[in-house]
């Protein structure tokens, strides 16, 4: 899947004061939210933003942020790092400060923007959820993976918040979570109307684990975050979506759903950057 678009570099004369940011080997939504936080903390000082997406979580030499996202003309893409450049990955406080002066429409229209999939990767996309015949769904239920709460008190909370969610009496919902042992608790508990159904990833059947997921074989990332994205893509279509807004990818949801989505959070109940 290499061959997948090799977005050619933009060369522009540097400025004095230069911000950079690079991606790490962490998960996906994470990447995905830093560097649209990043953008925005940038255009507010009128700076250019240098962007180098090498190293990542797919591999050393992969420019995974521009060869997924058709991003904004204004973003300079670089292949290494500047050494003498502020690095923005640090500067969390500063950003926040930033994004707190956005309304939450304001935020999630950026981020639209901001978050536009390249041509390439709508087609490999359709391509997927064509052979897959997804059917409508009423409402997305993103179960992450994680210590925070039992998985007893996480799937209860998951079928109180769902009830509450749809109106339907008998929603297709797409439960999303790299854990397939969640969505089998899940249905247990779902109401017998409910019609369920998941993607079991092809890669990650029991849990999310970074370090493991970048030790795996090149192919075998790629396949994942593929499926990583179509999930998104189905939720992103989802007429309500109940997530979880301490997760990135619950973030990510909550600034690329539609307009008039609602997006619940089963934990934290305001959305903040970090």
């Amino acid at each position: 899947m290499t061959s997948w678009l090799q977005t050619p570099r933009i060369k522009r004369d540097l400025k004095d004061k230069q911000l950079t940011f690079q991606t790490t080997d962490s998960g996906f939504a994470t990447q995905f939210n830093t560097i649209f936080y990043s953008y925005l903390y940038a255009k507010s000082k009128n700076t250019l933003l240098h962007m180098c997406d090498m190293p990542n979580a797919l591999g050393p030499r992969y420019p995974m942020l521009r060869n997924t996202f058709d991003l904004p003309k204004d973003l300079q893409v670089i292949d290494t790092p500047i050494p003498s450049s502020m690095a923005i990955n640090a500067q969390k406080s500063s950003i926040e400060t930033v994004l707190s002066k956005y309304s939450s429409k304001e935020l999630r229209s950026q981020a639209k923007e901001f978050f536009k999939l390249r041509p390439e990767i709508q087609i490999l996309l359709k391509e997927r959820l064509d052979i897959l015949k997804i059917p409508k769904v009423d409402c997305t239920l993103h179960l992450k993976s994680d210590s925070s709460t039992s998985d007893t008190q996480k799937i209860l909370q998951a079928v109180s918040s769902v009830k509450s969610s749809v109106k339907k009496q008998t929603p297709t919902i797409f439960v999303m979570t790299d854990d397939y042992r969640l969505f089998e608790m899940f249905r247990k508990k779902a109401e017998t109307s409910w019609i369920l159904f998941t993607l079991p990833s092809t890669t990650l059947l029991s849990g999310y684990n970074q370090k493991i997921f970048n030790s795996l074989p090149r192919q075998q990332k790629m396949e994942a975050y593929m499926e990583f994205l179509v999930e998104l893509t189905i939720a992103q279509s989802s007429d309500c979506i109940v997530t979880s807004f301490s997760s990135n990818v619950g973030k990510y949801l909550y600034l690329t759903a539609g307009d008039k989505t609602p997006v619940i959070s089963m934990d934290v109940q305001v959305f903040t950057p970090f």
